[in-house]
């Protein structure tokens, strides 16, 4: 397991998931089994590929896209959002084996999303009228 750190830019660009010299490592992107970190101040990453990874914790600006999906993303572990927009695009699945903690927004664009447990703290999250939202548990 590798922890990546998104290092694209300064937050007036957008940039590519699959871009090895978009996160810390400087070779690779986060895959199975990675970790992946947003933090603040940086560009918007693209979910340009089908991808996969352990966990993803997204701590961007408030009010700024962090994270779009152009293809389906599935994560293994957690998904932590506590600042910024992960937003599914148009209709790409969103796939959590493990917990969502939302703080952030969450915008799901009729997307197919499942998570073993949400737990939304914000009024941050966007369904769509269409979309299939499968949760084992869920708190509101």
């Amino acid at each position: 397991m590798t922890v990546f750190t998104w290092s694209a830019g300064d937050g007036t660009s957008t940039a590519d998931w699959t871009g090895p010299a978009n996160w810390d490592q400087g070779a690779s992107y986060p895959q199975a089994g990675d970790t992946a970190i947003f933090p603040a101040e940086k560009h918007k990453c693209y979910v340009n590929a089908a991808s996969e990874c352990a966990t993803l914790t997204v701590a961007g600006d408030a009010a700024d896209t962090v994270l779009e999906l152009q293809a389906a993303l599935t994560i293994t572990g957690d998904l932590t959002i506590t600042s910024g927009i992960v937003d599914t695009g148009a209709d790409h699945a969103l796939t959590v084996t493990g917990n969502v903690l939302n703080y952030g927004t969450l915008t799901l664009n009729g997307s197919a999303f499942s998570a073993a447990f949400f737990r939304n703290y914000s009024s941050g999250v966007v369904p769509a009228s269409t979309g299939q939202h499968t949760f084992t548990d869920a708190l509101r």
